[in-house]
């Protein structure tokens, strides 16, 4: 096995996700992430890994989400596109970046592409997160096949039109990653902070709590009431 593999393991035995997950899915995962090292792609797809193994999109990124701490191989970051209609432009943040945003009282951004002005706590809802594997987590592979270990983030410069649609909510899901047509990669902020929180009532992802604003903490009870009225 992989020392990506060896990873999940360590973690799912010294977290409580055994209690909600079957051991086969860290195979799955270690193949499915060895996949997207060797195309040389920059982000892992919770709705492909949902589509591949019959999950839920929710109960993908809550797996995912296991393994985006401190000591584990995934990563996320967060970004918004501008609304303006003539501007493409991304603003990209890791989660240091978003995490000291979010402190900020009144934090203004401005687009550089148009100039448009944004204040932080009214672009919260369009915040989206893309999950990625740690440069380091790529270099066992880097001599196995065709990666490039820094296309992690050198293909945030090269994101391509197709990803500007917004993604499906966890309020309409159901056990389809969906694999016809362009492949979603994108998980709304809000989808991730009801994720963060096991059936249990537990944090999963320390680290990814910690840079959320207190504004979207507070809000999780709520969503997921909503969640459960759509059951």
């Amino acid at each position: 096995m992989s020392l990506l593999y060896e990873k999940f393991l360590s973690i799912y035995r010294e977290t409580n996700m055994q209690n909600f997950y079957p051991s086969y899915l860290l195979e799955n995962l270690d193949r499915f992430a060895r996949e997207t090292i060797y195309y040389n792609k920059a982000y892992l797809s919770p709705y492909r890994f949902a589509h591949k193994n019959m999950m839920t999109a929710r109960d993908a990124v809550q797996f995912f989400l296991f393994f985006t701490n401190a000591d584990g191989p995934f990563d996320i970051i967060y970004f918004f596109e501008c609304s303006n209609v003539a501007c493409d432009h991304r603003f990209k943040y890791t989660r240091e970046q978003f995490k000291r945003i979010s402190t900020e009282t009144v934090y203004e951004i401005y687009c550089e592409e148009c100039g448009k002005k944004y204040i932080f706590n009214d672009i919260l809802p369009f915040i989206q997160v893309y999950f990625i594997l740690k440069p380091e987590q790529c270099l066992e592979f880097s001599n196995k096949s065709k990666i490039d270990p820094s296309s992690t983030f050198g293909a945030l410069k090269d994101m391509t039109n197709g990803l500007q649609e917004s993604p499906p909510s966890f309020l309409t899901d159901s056990k389809d990653g969906g694999e016809g047509g362009r492949e979603k990669l994108a998980v709304q902020v809000v989808d991730v902070v009801v994720a963060n929180i096991d059936n249990s009532g537990n944090i999963i992802s320390i680290d990814v709590e910690n840079s959320l604003p207190p504004f979207l903490q507070k809000m999780r009870l709520s969503m997921n009431e909503r969640i459960r009225n759509t059951i």
